[in-house]
């Protein structure tokens, strides 16, 4: 299988992204209002994205391009408070990543987006199983070579990453005797 190109970015930028549960209180199951949120959010955004990801019950907010980190944290803290504000007028939570202790994949609506759909005909009820909730940080790099040489200088510190994603043991209400459930949910689709 053929690699893709590298991206070309400005060496150090950075770029955030952070999946969120959207929660139904009182009984704080997931919930299927993900659009209705982003859609009352998207006038109010100033910087990054707020946007689906897997299911409706999925938020997923991006920040842009930063140069610093500290560029980074004010825009995930601005969109922080427009998704609060807007949760609690539709009654509604945010919860961080992980798993959702005692959702059950079989309620997941796939959210109306090409690729994902995409992802629904090609692995069926697999994508549902992805209700599951991350962080990613994204690293520029000016060519392929200083990504793999920051890729080795980062693998020192794996258990560490290891240790920080062991939040999450519960899947479909039952204990997994896993540390993070989430890392098992991928490794059933074939690419």
């Amino acid at each position: 299988m053929a690699l893709n190109d590298f991206h070309v970015s400005e060496p150090y930028t950075l770029g955030i992204e952070l999946e969120m549960q959207v929660i139904n209180p009182p009984g704080y199951d997931l919930s299927q209002d993900s659009s209705t949120l982003i859609d009352a959010v998207k006038p109010q955004l100033t910087a990054g994205e707020i946007k689906h990801d897997i299911t409706e019950s999925m938020l997923e907010m991006a920040t842009g391009v930063c140069r610093d980190i500290d560029q980074a944290a004010a825009q995930l803290s601005a969109m922080q408070h427009v998704i609060l504000q807007a949760a609690s007028e539709h009654h509604l939570g945010i919860c961080g990543g992980g798993t959702h202790p005692f959702q059950k994949w079989q309620r997941q609506e796939v959210c109306d987006n090409e690729r994902y759909q995409r992802t629904l005909e090609n692995f069926g009820y697999l994508i549902q199983q992805a209700t599951v909730f991350g962080q990613h940080v994204h690293v520029g790099c000016a060519n392929g070579d200083d990504a793999i040489y920051l890729l080795h200088g980062l693998s020192h510190f794996v258990p560490h990453f290891i240790a920080l994603s062991a939040a999450s043991p519960y899947m479909q209400g039952s204990d997994t005797r896993f540390a993070c459930a989430r890392l098992n949910i991928f490794s059933a689709f074939s690419r």
